[in-house]
């Protein structure tokens, strides 16, 4: 694979896009571009996504500088504040905030709140994190079924990190956590630069904690939903920044440099990771942007939390390189070594690398009986959608005003199961013309697709769709409308009885270098 740039490949399991295009409507119904699975190309401050994997909504932090950390002046301040609520208020603790120092930031997404009980599950019940069921302060809220909406707490560092990743995020450093809560202007509240109490959930007077303000009533001893707050929102438009919990970020603790830095990731090892953003359990001075505590990252805590952070181009994760599979409908573990693995809600596996200007992704179904499997690859203003079943086929979108419109009806091939060196000749001639070639049912196992895409864009958006009937029992019924030379007297196409609900699919995405 040349390396022209960094290939970025969104990989989603997802049902919107194909509701709109099975066959017998497809020129009757454009696939508007709200249903595009992907991160919008040029995003600006106000854009935003909602992550497939979990729900999440991010919103876009644009290019920009800001001054991190905090002066002289900004220090003393927050002692003094520090002293009305709490002891003991030292220059030891506050002082790691100096020197304030320009940092210049390139574009990222983070989420808009912070990632809830209900999501967290999620990661859980598909195989990608742990249970927080203790904690070493406070309570666990993940089992209590009255407070599924509320931020996930007692998570350790690796927790976050894990789950952030689950999803194709990652933990946001500390430089772009503070710079999505401050902005340019260099705020110390999201809001301004005076604490107001009524805007977050903090140690008001329902907290249990001697350091308590009793100035305020937020209404909540502990935590509270996510969002509860939307007068707590940064510049950015993430909410809860400032209260609720306090949130991972990526960095080991580390003294600040007195120049200028950008993109700055903290020091490469430490003792303590850093947290940000104050919680129900902190006094005032705590909930200020440029606040610096640390600790061990093993710790969990019942107001510790996690919020993720990802790349202008969606979130990434590595795709390794390996040497071709056979393209022969048998998921072989032993030519698959060398792929990234990930486990589905339901089961399932999907298997992904790349070799030779070829992305090659395999999908093998937890769920007996047959499976049909359509990519969606968008390659600028146009978008390819690849069918497989019994036979495969092509249709092409472009990119309207507000719609993706077809141009191009799926032109079908059968798949000749056979090693003849007729079959050979014609798969070849279809990866040529289509750039893609895939095994599916009727070229070994029922429930495995495997797929060879060509990848020699700079840039190309991937999204599969992996469909599998509501009842794995009951046989897939084809559409009558559409025929060809490989299903008779069964006609090819989608099925009409498919599961389209939201628990079938889970989502990935990758970048090749």
């Amino acid at each position: 694979m040349s390396r022209r740039g960094v290939r970025a490949f969104t990989v989603i399991m997802f049902g919107a896009l194909v509701a709109g295009c099975r066959p017998g409507s497809l020129t009757a119904t454009p696939v508007t571009l709200a249903d595009t699975p992907v991160p919008p190309a040029q995003p600006t401050v106000g854009s935003t996504w909602t992550r497939p994997a979990d729900g999440m909504v991010m919103v876009y932090v644009p290019t920009g500088e800001f001054q991190m950390g905090s002066t002289e002046a900004q220090i003393e301040a927050a002692i003094a504040l520090c002293r009305q609520h709490y002891s003991p208020c030292n220059d030891w603790y506050y002082g790691r905030e100096r020197p304030a120092h320009a940092v210049s930031m390139g574009g990222f997404w983070i989420d808009q709140v912070e990632v809830s009980n209900a999501q967290y599950r999620r990661c859980v019940e598909g195989g990608g994190c742990l249970e927080p069921l203790t904690c070493k302060k406070g309570e666990p809220t993940y089992a209590d079924p009255t407070k599924t909406d509320h931020p996930v707490v007692c998570v350790t560092w690796g927790d976050a990190q894990a789950y952030c990743e689950w999803t194709g995020a990652r933990l946001p450093t500390e430089a772009e956590w503070e710079y999505a809560f401050r902005g340019q202007q260099g705020s110390i509240y999201p809001w301004g630069d005076s604490f107001e109490g009524s805007r977050l959930n903090y140690c008001d007077t329902n907290c249990m904690e001697s350091h308590a303000d009793d100035d305020y009533d937020d209404g909540y001893p502990y935590t509270a939903p996510v969002a509860s707050f939307p007068q707590d929102v940064s510049w950015s438009g993430a909410t809860g920044m400032s209260g609720n919990v306090s949130e991972w970020v990526a960095d080991w603790f580390g003294a600040y440099s007195t120049e200028a830095l950008s993109n700055p990731t903290g020091p490469e090892s430490g003792k303590e990771k850093m947290l940000k953003g104050c919680s129900w359990f902190s006094p005032p001075a705590y909930c200020r942007g440029a606040a610096r505590p640390s600790v061990d990252p093993g710790v969990r805590y019942g107001y510790l939390g996690v919020r993720c952070a990802g790349s202008p181009d969606g979130m990434a994760i590595a795709v390794p390189q390996g040497l071709p599979p056979a393209i022969d409908g048998i998921i072989a573990l032993d030519e698959w070594e060398s792929a990234r693995r990930e486990l589905f809600t339901d089961g399932s596996d999907l298997f992904l690398m790349h070799a030779g200007g070829y992305l090659y992704l395999g999908i093998r179904a937890n769920t007996p009986g047959m499976i049909v499997g359509n990519v969606f690859v968008e390659r600028g203003g146009e978008i390819a959608i690849l069918h497989s079943s019994a036979a495969l086929g092509t249709a092409v979108y472009q990119k309207g005003t507000d719609t993706w419109q077809q141009v191009r009806d799926f032109s079908w091939s059968c798949r000749d199961t056979s090693a003849s060196e007729a079959a050979q000749a014609e798969r070849a001639a279809f990866l040529r013309t289509e750039h893609w070639v895939a095994a599916n049912a009727r070229m070994g196992n029922p429930n495995e697709l495997e797929y060879q895409i060509e990848v020699s864009e700079d840039r190309v958006l991937l999204s599969v769709v992996f469909l599998r009937a509501s009842d794995p029992d009951e046989k897939i019924s084809w559409p009558t409308d559409l025929e060809d030379a490989c299903t008779k007297p069964t006609p090819g196409g989608l099925p009409q009885n498919m599961d389209f609900s939201p628990g079938q699919w889970g989502t990935l995405t990758f970048v090749v270098e």
